[in-house]
């Protein structure tokens, strides 16, 4: 069976990948097969721009390589400002065209016609081949698709949020280390931290520390057990081999270290879901379909 194929999610070059071990990376990344990058001119956050720069020193020489437009808050996507995002990364990654340039969130100070207008611009200057969308909610893009069609703008095909492919796991929720008695030492380094001024922790613990989804990833991490297994790499398995994703479509990940990377490539080998357990997955939703609209529509990018 056909799946999607993974991308490398870049936000931890700088930070987590480093000078000492990105190298034996990048040959982990070779051997898997996986040659596509996401990155962004924001990351890491903590030291914007690194993450471009040192994967425009190590990518492989068949490199597809994604990025997203310098978020800076209201005003990013100004027609000057694009410009100089785009310019700073094509310098950094050291290519002459984006594979997908996405607007990285929002910018409510910009109507969306002259976005689109903005990114049309540079598209047609031939400084990127695809338009993504990230963090918009369905009606911005339904708003944006509508204006491309009336004004014969480059169409968005790409995108990419939180409640989506672009964070398999929820983040790490789905390794069950929110719902199984956390300490605030065992959330230390996850997207869940607590601690002062930790605004993305305190966004992942807004969106899924609640009693329902504690549930869920209980009952699903129940039905793993049953299959040796865990509830992640039967979460993985779902969404490669029984979404709504094609062969054509991507699944973002972001591994910390080696052995989450050897999780995400055991999903893939593993293949399609035992018995009738892809129907039991799907059964969990509608208890958490009315919580799931706070992850679209709530964010960092909208504090």
């Amino acid at each position: 069976m056909d799946a999607p194929q993974y991308v490398f999610g870049a936000q931890g070059f700088g930070a987590t990948w480093v000078s000492g071990n990105i190298d034996r990376l990048m040959v982990a990344l070779k051997d898997a097969g996986i040659q596509r990058f996401d990155t962004a001119a924001l990351y890491p956050a903590t030291n914007p721009g690194v993450s471009e720069k040192l994967l425009g020193e190590k990518k492989p020489e068949n490199a597809i390589i994604d990025t997203k437009i310098m978020f800076i808050g209201d005003g990013s996507l100004s027609m000057k400002n694009i410009g100089k995002s785009i310019n700073d990364s094509l310098d950094r990654l050291k290519i002459k065209k984006i594979h997908t340039l996405y607007a990285h969130a929002p910018d409510r100070t910009v109507p969306i016609a002259e976005q689109a207008a903005y990114f049309d611009h540079y598209y047609r200057l031939g400084l990127f081949e695809n338009l993504g969308l990230s963090n918009y909610t369905p009606a911005m893009v339904r708003e944006w698709m509508d204006v491309a069609v009336e004004k014969d703008f480059v169409m968005p095909s790409v995108y990419q949020g939180q409640y989506n492919a672009t964070s398999p796991l929820a983040g790490g929720f789905l390794t069950g280390k929110l719902s199984y008695h956390p300490t605030l030492q065992s959330l230390e380094g996850t997207r869940f931290e607590v601690g002062e001024g930790n605004m993305v922790g305190a966004l992942y613990r807004m969106w899924y520390d609640q009693p329902a989804f504690h549930d869920a990833m209980r009952e699903l991490d129940n039905m793993a057990k049953e299959h040796d297994s865990t509830g992640a790499q039967f979460a993985l398995r779902w969404l490669l081999f029984h979404s709504q994703l094609k062969s054509s479509d991507e699944v973002v990940i972001g591994p910390s270290h080696f052995e989450q990377l050897q999780c995400y490539l055991d999903a893939r080998k593993a293949g399609p879901l035992p018995d009738n357990n892809a129907e039991k997955v799907n059964m969990l939703f509608p208890a958490l379909r009315g919580l799931s609209k706070t992850i679209i529509e709530k964010g960092w990018w909208s504090l």
